[in-house]
């Protein structure tokens, strides 16, 4: 293992943990490679269930989620084992059924994980918000590895050195090459935008595969106890305070209960960024036909703009909906406006592909440069 400084060239800081050619973060437990070797060989129970994320994609969110269907409680989930942030040697200590966290890559989860033991629940996150709130996360905290601008961020988390044992990109190949490859692993995939469109849905999918209960009254008091605002205020309370964090946030209280919504990266991302990220997963996740939820989570919604003076859709997949509803605007003018199965809608400039229908009594679209539809 070696620790590994770096000063870009606007003098943004980077530090992390090297261990084989990838990067870890500095909280990483000890020695990066002895705690490897101990999260190899972890010695797992058949009723464990691990929580397997990318930083960032809902991890506190499906944690209490689980939390509440094993325990059957409304008890705040807060500091779980973590693979790599934890002394791994007292694991056995705790008797009870366990939640076992990590944002390791799916190459350095436990054997017997692999093996078909333990159940594992996969979260994932479109690569644009999972930025965002990368980045508001850490930039709010000290010690963490990075100290430098949001534009540094964003290169830094773009790239193989990024300190999670790997970049969004090669953590999502990997985890769907082991899925794919590795039929005895117990594993099941949540898209963080997936709960947001219908947390219910989501929480009993869950229920079903860890074997809990799941009548309907019982799924919809844990959906209560797992809303946004329900885990912030729990957050604030003295469960949220872990001592593992003292170093690196006030009170060992991680900042993580922000926005919680989806589509944040359109208030702050530059439209090259958001087009550099574009033509990553184009050329990184080639051949691999991934359904990522940010195109897909607005198809669960109908979208209504009303009484509006403007209306400025902008930057091409940040709009991907199976109906779209503008009413009452000064810019667009007409009784209704039904768009069905739109690839991309823009204002100030307004482009429609791939239309099947655009029913409205008058429409008027004014200082356009290009409408294309069917």
């Amino acid at each position: 293992m070696e620790i590994v400084e770096t000063t870009d060239y606007e003098g943004n800081k980077i530090k992390y943990k090297k261990y084989k050619g990838r990067a870890f973060h500095l909280q990483t437990f000890g020695d990066v490679g002895n705690q490897l070797r101990m999260v190899d060989t972890f010695k797992v129970r058949p009723d464990d269930v691990f929580l397997c994320t990318f930083p960032k994609s809902g991890s506190h969110w499906v944690g209490n989620i689980i939390n509440a269907l094993i325990t059957e409680s409304s008890k705040y989930l807060e500091g779980p084992l973590t693979l790599e942030f934890h002394d791994l040697t007292t694991a056995d200590e705790d008797k009870n059924q366990r939640i076992i966290c990590t944002h390791l890559s799916y190459p350095f989860i436990p054997a017997a994980v692999k093996a078909g033991t333990g159940k594992v629940i996969n979260v994932l996150r479109n690569p644009k918000d999972t930025f965002v709130s990368a980045w508001k996360f850490f930039s709010s905290m000290v010690n963490i590895g990075y100290a430098g601008n949001m534009d540094g961020f964003f290169r830094f988390f773009l790239s193989d050195e990024f300190y999670m044992s790997a970049s969004w990109f090669n953590y999502v190949k990997e985890w769907t090459d082991g899925k794919a490859n590795n039929p005895n692993m117990q594993v099941h995939t949540v898209w963080y935008e997936d709960l947001k469109a219908d947390l219910y849905s989501e929480v009993s999918k869950i229920s079903k595969f860890l074997g809990t209960r799941n009548d309907e009254k019982f799924l919809r008091e844990v959906e209560s106890i797992v809303s946004f605002q329900s885990l912030k205020t729990a957050h604030e309370t003295d469960a949220g305070a872990v001592d593992r964090w003292k170093d690196i946030c006030k009170d060992g209280r991680l900042p993580i209960y922000r926005k919680g919504v989806i589509g944040d990266w359109k208030n702050e991302l530059t439209v090259a960024q958001n087009e550099l990220i574009d033509s990553m997963i184009k050329e990184k996740l080639a051949g691999y036909n991934l359904n990522l939820r940010g195109k897909r989570s607005l198809s669960e919604f109908k979208l209504q703009i009303e009484n509006t003076d403007r209306v400025q859709i902008e930057n091409t997949d940040h709009l991907f909906c199976d109906r779209v509803q503008i009413e009452n605007t000064d810019h667009v003018f007409c009784d209704r406006v039904q768009i069905e199965n739109t690839d991309h809608l823009f204002c100030d400039r307004v482009q429609i592909e791939n239309t099947d229908h655009l029913f409205c009594d008058r429409v008027q679209i004014e200082n356009t440069d290009h409408l294309f539809c069917d």
